[in-house]
């Protein structure tokens, strides 16, 4: 039987800041940073920051992403050192994240391709919505170690068969 909630650390992904005025996120930064992701997620933090999930760094290095971002206004920063990434999937992950994440995560409202900036068990993190079962959750490195715990108490939680609407899990200590 598969299991109905996979959390697997990830290596770390290819993301970038990019950094911007409202003027150059209103003129052509925004272009720019669409046709650079080219169909990836672009999340945005605050009126200046977007995070870009980059699919290959290599390519994004190739297209001249820098300049181009510097010649519209912007700045980038690769940030994915700092990020651990974690891929949740199955038919129980969107149970196991709405024990910790306070967004409605139903696809008809979180649906595949959105992202968002939120907390999960108190922690901040990025969530991306990857499939109609698979998230991609990433949290600050130094958080990692203990989400993972969180995560994995959380998944013990949702497998149950007595699997409850308890926020127990919620109270995990490292």
């Amino acid at each position: 039987m598969p299991d109905p909630c996979r959390i697997t650390r990830q290596p770390p992904a290819p993301l970038v800041e990019v950094i911007g005025s409202d003027r150059a996120w209103a003129g052509p930064l925004s272009a720019v940073v669409g046709a650079l992701a080219g169909g990836t997620t672009v999340l945005t933090l605050s009126p200046e920051r977007r995070v870009v999930r980059v699919a290959d760094r290599a390519s994004w290095s190739e297209a001249g992403a820098g300049a181009a971002i510097a010649e519209a206004g912007g700045r980038s920063v690769a940030v994915g050192h700092a990020w651990q990434p974690f891929t949740i999937e199955g038919t129980s992950a969107r149970a196991l994240l709405e024990r910790g994440i306070e967004l409605d995560l139903d696809p008809r409202h979180f649906a595949v391709g959105d992202a968002a900036a939120t907390l999960c068990a108190r922690v901040p993190v990025l969530l991306f919505a990857d499939g109609a079962e698979a998230y991609t959750l990433f949290v600050a490195t130094s958080y990692a170690d203990w989400l993972a715990g969180w995560l994995e108490i959380a998944a013990a939680a949702v497998r149950s068969p007595a699997a409850s609407k308890s926020t127990d899990c919620l109270e995990h200590r490292s």
